[in-house]
């Protein structure tokens, strides 16, 4: 067992832990499971502030579902982006 940056090539497999352990959660209490389009649907989703040129000002991931609702984590550059990512956001999970 080792400890690395999680990459692109994880993305799947992260997805799919996500699917299967909240699903055995909400099994385990007598529910149903709350992720049943499979691991696509646990995708964490990230937006990224461009400052035009190719380069980036922050990242914000988040997760919106009925089961759980998450900004975070994130990282900007000063406050002012971090406000403009955060209500980029929530503006887009709002509908």
């Amino acid at each position: 067992m080792r400890l690395r940056a999680m990459g692109p090539r994880d993305w799947h497999e992260i997805a799919k832990l996500i699917c299967v352990s909240t699903n055995y959660w909400y099994q385990c209490g007598g529910k149903p499971p709350i992720f049943t389009a499979g691991p696509e649907s646990c995708l964490l989703f990230c937006q990224v502030l461009d400052d035009g040129r190719g380069g980036v000002l922050g990242f914000l991931c988040s997760v919106a579902h009925p089961a759980s609702n998450m900004l975070g984590p994130g990282v900007m550059r000063n406050e002012a982006d971090a406000a403009a990512l955060i209500l980029r956001e929530l503006n887009h999970h709002r509908g």
